[in-house]
């Protein structure tokens, strides 16, 4: 029977073609999964990463603290000064202290409360006295009579790492002190060593607008109640803004995100913001700029479509040439054949 060459090609061709087509789009995604995949394993690897870097320095960091205000309380000079109730004698005996201990260490914050939890002296904003302080570290010390420390956010948006110890002098309750340093000083550390952007949000249903923007003023810093929904902005790493993180702070059921921000691909994470109460009062924003990684991938996966579609384009081209043999060496006799038909 004579070898049909269309026949076999409309029968094979065309399958053939459709399987190389399949095969060459089940590879590309594969690749292209397998790449992002490995960026956001590497992600959620830095997103622990800062977690437990940022509890380690919280409780070296608390340590210091306590270590501070154990000879801070022992110190005469204050002990006198406190018992004269003469603001400005605390004043004078504390600040070249407070001076001392801001050159060895990041402690910003230096409080002296009496005993009804009222705000005598802040050593660092000396002209901000009288309110009440209503911080759970504080109250967890008067009620246990105990140190206490922890994250707490103050009246003006500042989250800081505070621990508050109940003062006794010839053994009797005068009042407590506090240090605390700026969290925006540790996690900006972290960040930096780690190589990523980060911003710390916190929720504003914690804060006052009107004092949180008497705080930046206070600070000299600039900020935008505004800028987002539900969060405010309250330190970061770096001057860069993120259009459209709006969208992405209001999502909770993952822990990481991938979105484009100013001409950028970004891909980052949340790590919760709790406070000494156990609230979870913010979140802090990881970033990492993964446009180079993209286009890294899409040159990748142009070069191996192009590979294939060749190698395909080479085995077709094999294909045709080797069904044409086919049709040929059918359609053509063997020699003896031919001889013998010469033959009389």
């Amino acid at each position: 029977m004579a070898f049909k060459i269309e026949k076999v090609r409309r029968k094979l061709f065309i399958p053939l073609v459709m399987s190389m087509l399949l095969f060459l789009c089940g590879l590309i995604y594969t690749v292209y999964r397998l790449q992002w995949d490995h960026i956001q394993a590497d992600t959620e690897s830095r997103l622990d990463a800062f977690h437990k870097n940022y509890q380690y320095q919280i409780q070296n960091e608390t340590d210091l603290l306590n270590g501070f205000l154990v000879l801070l309380k022992e110190n005469e000079s204050l002990q006198r000064a406190w018992l004269s109730g003469d603001r400005q004698a605390v004043l004078h005996a504390a600040q070249p202290i407070f001076d001392e201990i801001r050159k060895r260490s990041l402690i910003t914050h230096f409080y002296f409360i009496t005993s009804d939890k009222k705000c005598f002296l802040r050593v660092h904003k000396p002209d901000a006295f009288g309110d009440m302080i209503d911080r759970t570290t504080l109250d967890i010390a008067a009620h246990l009579g105990k140190p206490a420390n922890g994250i707490e956010m103050g009246p003006y948006g500042t989250v800081a790492l505070r621990s508050v110890h109940p003062w006794f002098i010839k053994g009797r309750l005068a009042g407590y002190l506090e240090l605390g340093e700026d969290v925006e000083q540790l996690t900006a550390r972290i960040s930096k060593l780690m190589n990523m952007e980060l911003i710390s949000v916190v929720d504003k249903k914690f804060l006052d607008k009107g004092k949180w923007e008497q705080g930046l003023k206070m600070s000299g810093r600039y900020g935008d109640w505004d800028q987002y929904k539900h969060y405010v902005v309250v330190s970061t790493n770096n001057d860069r803004k993120y259009p459209g993180l709006d969208r992405v702070l209001d999502v909770t059921e993952t822990r990481t995100f991938m979105m484009n921000s100013g001409g950028r691909r970004l891909n980052g994470g949340f790590d919760a913001s709790i406070d000494a109460a156990g609230n979870i009062v913010g979140k802090f924003v990881l970033f990492s700029d993964v446009s180079r990684e993209e286009r890294s991938i899409y040159n990748l996966l142009l070069r191996l479509g192009l590979l294939t579609l060749a190698i395909s384009g080479l085995a077709l081209a094999f294909f045709d040439w080797y069904i044409k043999y086919l049709h040929h060496k059918e359609n053509t006799p063997p020699k003896e054949t031919a001889s013998a038909v010469k033959e009389p």
